[in-house]
């Protein structure tokens, strides 16, 4: 995107010099408040924006008080009884889909504040919005993934109360132009303002938002020149002058070593002209012996800016900064850091946690990418499928893992282009400057990529990725072939510890390597990824990138199970407790000692029994003792994938301890058989939370026996209670999913340790947590929950809202109906498979075969089959013949919806021309084009085309033979006319009528006759025609 600038009033001048052993203190100019607090909501369920809600004069006091991050998505709102989303599309409850979701907020602007420059800030609101300022509508955004902005200064009252509204549409299959994901389904979208929200008051001269597609903005920080022993920066700073006159301006920039200790000063000045964006240029003497950024030494330097104007400091702006160089290996693809190639073990991870949603607080995150980072020591991660919040790439950077951002585009759907281009520059601009991003990826399996050249135009210096999609521009030079990003994929089942728990041990059957998309045990998962392509893709020890760090949620089923709409194939389970994968994992990377004992057998149920121990450490010897008593000794190694097996252990009371060494470290696992179930414990995460609405904690309970032995497997019923100053955010029963296949309701417990997250109200005072089993002694602890600073800050003020004549919780209209009928007459695969053949015709014919077979009641003379086995034949060409079952289901799903709306035209009674039109029109659109169409208005629209219509059909005039204008065809009410255009041919229809209509009235009859007839197209220069095609006229042509 170009910049605006009046390059003709510039006055350039660039000074460099040198500094050392200088300390630079950096000061704060903009006032940057985070306002999370004070929010109200509420959802009403039509798919009509009510616009009444931006008053001022809105009455919102029974509205819930909220805070932010939130979603309504979750049980907390829905009281649908999932850890994610009960019904994870619109097609099984379009309730909480289809409707709106409104944020209103007071916040009191000082008078100190004028002549400054306000905007809001979002990191994040899924996925459409429009924001209002007292009335005003600011702007809207599309895309739920990135960071925007808007100015709220015109609107602003300075010295009294200012009212703030927020218009949220979740809806999958969106009005906005197809936002993506759209209904991919492949992660849960969660509806609502889920990252933070701040304001920002600048100067006048300023630097803007950095993350616009409208404009640049920040900085733009690059190291064209690194090596070993020497470095330079190049830095592009963006300044807007706001003021109404030319302004001078001089920019500052300092680069710092991580201690502040001042490298390099830069000086520049240009005079900028009134409402636009400058761009500084500067680049930096060379830096000696620069200290490099890599996964095992993050250093990070700092870039400073400082904007100044007459005499005064007007803004200032912090930028990181890493000297790191790599590039792609493609002999044997390998990538190379700093001039090292690396042996990537990375992770993916999507960002939710149960009963929270996307909507989770920072210290949830943290939490994730410690783990990720410190007890997995993954190098290398993608922030799967989308942007992630920007605290995540901030850790990246400090911590050391190489990042692919992606954007989300997902599976065979026409996403909007623009919005495509808009999101990809969104996602450039906003986390170009992080030494930890390598890699920019323009979608996931997907027809319909974003284009490369928006990524390329905005950035030159990263590598960019496509993973098993189409149509991704010329700029791609990195695909799936390189390095796959998903690896060892398994559904596994935490608590499902063996066979003797679920004899499910999915093999590699139906020709393909693919049964890791159907649910198993830890053991089966923990011994398929030692096993070359055991699991889908790869081996722990190769160069891997396992899918997934946790389980989260989908719209999905995958094969046997517990609960639908969860995808299993974390190394830890959704509440981010370790399955025997993890510790696999750990043997593999971690570099502190480890040691980790299966635990499974090692409690009542084997009692008398031998049983074969497994045990993973990354240390080079491990004992084995059973009440102290050494029964051998084993030697973990890279041949045996650090996983040793001590043979016919008897299983007796007492203790069972591994002890491994590695050189003079020593470290021990023990593990004591408990005896009968008797006390519930509880442990907190936090301890202490903010007294604000927005304090949440997570409560973990386990099972001890009398003498405080965890007991292993306990999943009997466990009660949650909260008193005082909290709310529970989960279901308040948990009964366990361990016998559950599929089930649409459950609570994602297997077996303990279990969590439960807890919320504060916006009072400070003690929240204790109370757990009871029967049988058992419960537990119980107690949380801290504190007064938060409240006092104005720079001028901004929150008036604190109370709970009294508050709704608790938003109770579903049940009166509100809007139908969405779903039938399935394609059904959906568990099983991928390989299909073999050598063309296009062959795969049709096979697919044919195969759908019938699974769909014997289907229709195979229609229209819409014929066209689902050329989209079927198509892909499988696409992709040599492997068929997918997540795949195979998203055409399945385009085909019901087509079928639906077939039933509609159908029970129309319309000329048989006109029908057969209609259908194939629909067929193509949605398999082919891989559109994604609203049912429901389709249906609707459908159903409003009038019962009189007469079918015309129009003649080239240049090709036809008919004798009269116009003409009876062989049916009734089928006409034929030689026309060049659809006005000459309403002329000869309607000869008398349609002359004396308006241009206004016409134009409005032509774009109706273009909306229900395929035929006929509106375009920039008129109606284009196809001849020779059924069109359906009213003929009340007034209607």
């Amino acid at each position: 995107m170009k910049l605006t600038t009046l390059l003709q009033l510039s006055l350039m001048c660039f000074v460099s010099i040198s500094m050392h052993a200088q300390t630079f203190n950096p000061q704060e100019v903009r006032n940057e408040v985070v306002i999370n607090r004070e929010w109200t909501f509420n959802y009403f369920p039509s798919g009509k924006e009510d616009t009444t809600t931006i008053h001022d004069n809105y009455n919102d006091q029974q509205w819930m008080a909220i805070a932010l991050p939130h979603t309504w998505s979750t049980y907390e709102t829905t009281n649908d009884i999932h850890p994610y989303i009960m019904y994870a599309s619109e097609r099984e409850d379009p309730y909480w889909w289809n409707g709106w979701g409104y944020y209103r907020k007071r916040i009191v602007l000082g008078k100190e504040l004028e002549g400054k420059k306000i905007f809001i800030e979002f990191d994040g609101v899924q996925k459409y919005c429009k924001v209002y300022l007292n009335g005003n509508l600011l702007g809207d955004h599309k895309g739920g993934y990135s960071g925007f902005y808007f100015d709220m200064t015109s609107y602003a009252r300075l010295g009294e109360e200012n009212i703030l509204t927020i218009s949220v549409s979740n809806r999958r299959d969106d009005k906005f132009g197809v936002i993506p994901p759209a209904t991919a389904g492949n992660f849960n979208v969660y509806g609502g303002i889920y990252r933070s929200v701040r304001l920002v008051v600048k100067n006048p001269v300023h630097i803007p938002f950095q993350g616009s597609y409208k404009h640049e903005g920040g900085t733009f920080v690059t190291t064209p020149k690194v090596s070993n022993d020497q470095a330079t920066v190049n830095v592009k700073t963006y300044v807007k002058n706001d003021e109404t006159e030319n302004k001078s301006i001089e920019l500052k920039t300092i680069i710092t070593d991580a201690d502040r200790n001042i490298i390099e000063n830069i000086l520049s000045a240009a005079t900028v002209a009134p409402g636009t964006i400058h761009e500084f240029s500067q680049k930096s003497e060379t830096i000696l012996k620069p200290k490099l950024w890599s996964p095992e030494s993050p250093y990070l330097y700092n870039v400073y800016t400082e904007v100044w104007a007459d005499g005064k400091l007007c803004d200032t702006y912090l930028s990181p900064l890493g000297f790191r160089w790599f590039e792609w290996d493609f002999t044997d693809n390998k990538l190379v850091v700093n001039g090292e190639k690396i042996h990537i073990h990375g992770t993916n991870r999507h960002q939710e946690y149960p009963w929270v949603g996307d909507a989770m607080p920072y210290w949830m995150t943290e939490r994730d990418m410690l783990d990720i980072r410190v007890g997995m020591n993954t190098n290398f991660m993608r922030t799967a499928h989308y942007p992630h919040d920007p605290l995540v790439y901030h850790f990246n950077d400090k911590q050391g893992i190489i990042t692919v951002v992606e954007v989300p585009n997902i599976k065979p759907i026409n996403f909007g282009r623009n919005i495509q281009e808009k999101n990809m520059r969104e996602m450039v601009r906003s986390f170009r400057n992080h030494p930890s991003v390598f890699f920019w990826s323009v979608g996931n399996e997907t027809s319909n990529a974003g284009d490369s050249k928006w990524v390329h135009e905005e950035d030159t210096t990263r590598i960019i990725h496509e993973r098993k999609t189409e149509n991704y521009g010329d700029y791609v030079t990195h695909h799936a072939s390189n390095l796959d990003m998903e690896n060892l994929l398994r559904v596994t089942i935490r608590g499902w510890y063996n066979k003797d728990v679920k004899d499910l041990e999915p093999s590699n059957s139906h020709g393909v390597d693919k049964s890791g998309q159907h649910a198993g045990t830890e053991e089966w998962q923990h011994k398929m990824a030692r096993v070359d392509n055991g699991n889908i893709r790869g081996r722990i020890d190769w160069d891997v990138i396992g899918w997934l760090y946790e389980d989260h949620g989908c719209d999905r089923l995958y094969k046997d199970s517990p609960l639908q709409n969860i995808n299993y194939k974390g190394w830890v389970d959704l509440y981010r407790i370790p399955k025997y994968m993890y510790y696999l994992w750990q043997a593999n990377y971690l570099p502190e000692a480890m040691v980790h004992i299966q635990p499974h057998y090692w409690r009542e149920n084997y009692l008398g029994q031998k049983k074969n121990i497994q045990v993973d450490s990354n240390c080079d010897k491990v004992e084995l003792f059973v009440n102290g008593k050494k029964l051998g000794e084993q030697y973990p190694s890279k041949e045996n994938f650090f996983t040793v097996e001590f043979k016919d252990v008897p299983i007796i009371s007492g203790s069972l301890k591994a002890v491994a060494i590695r050189g003079k470290e020593k470290v021990e696992n023990t593990l004591n058989l408990a005896g009968k179930p008797a006390q519930i414990v509880l442990t907190a995460e936090q301890g202490t939370i903010p007294a604000d609405r927005s304090g949440i904690d997570i409560i973990t309970a386990d099972v001890v026996d009398a003498k405080g032995n965890r007991v292993i497997g306990f999943s009997e019923p466990l009660t949650w209670e909260v008193f005082g100053e909290g709310k529970l955010v989960g279901h308040n029963v948990y009964y366990s999913d361990i016998d559950k296949t599929l089930s649409t309701e459950g609570s994602g417990y297997v077996v303990t340790p279990i969590p439960n997250v807890i919320r504060s109200t916006n009072r400070p005072g003690t929240i204790t947590v109370r757990v009871s089993s029967p049988g058992l002694k419960s537990g119980e602890i107690e949380i801290k929950s504190i007064a938060v600073d409240r006092r104005q800050t720079g001028g901004i003020k929150e008036p604190v809202l109370t709970d009294t004549g508050r709704m608790t919780s938003i109770p579903k209209n049940e009166e509100f109906r809007e139908t969405v009928e779903y039938i399935q007459e394609m059904k959906y695969i568990f099983n991928p498979t390989r299909i073999d053949g050598s063309s296009l015709e062959e795969y049709e014919n096979i697919m044919g075969r195969y759908v019938i077979e699974r769909n014997p009641q289907i229709d195979t003379l229609s229209t819409e089959f014929n066209v689902l086995v050329k989209r079927l034949g198509s892909y499988l060409l696409g992709t040599y013949g492997e068929l997918t079952e997540d795949d195979y289901n998203f055409i399945a799903q385009s085909y019901n919806d087509l079928r639906l709306i077939s039933r509609t035209i159908e029970g129309r009674n319309f000329h048989p021309n006109y029908t057969d039109e209609l259908i194939r029109d629909y067929s193509h659109r949605l398999l082919t084009d891989n559109k994604i169409i609203d049912v429901t208005t389709e249906q609707n629209m459908i159903n409003a085309i009038p019962r009189e219509i007469d079918i015309l059909f129009i003649r080239n005039p240049q090709k036809s033979k008919q004798i009269l204008p116009i003409q009876y065809g062989n049916t009734t009410y089928r006409y034929s006319a030689v026309a060049g255009s659809i006005e000459e041919a309403m002329d000869l229809l309607h000869p008398d009528e349609y002359k004396k209509l308006s241009a206004e009235e016409k134009t409005r009859i032509l774009d109706y006759l273009a909306k229900i007839n395929p035929a006929i197209t509106k375009t920039k220069d008129g109606y284009k025609i196809k001849f020779d095609k059924p069109v359906a006229i009213p003929r009340d042509i007034k209607m």
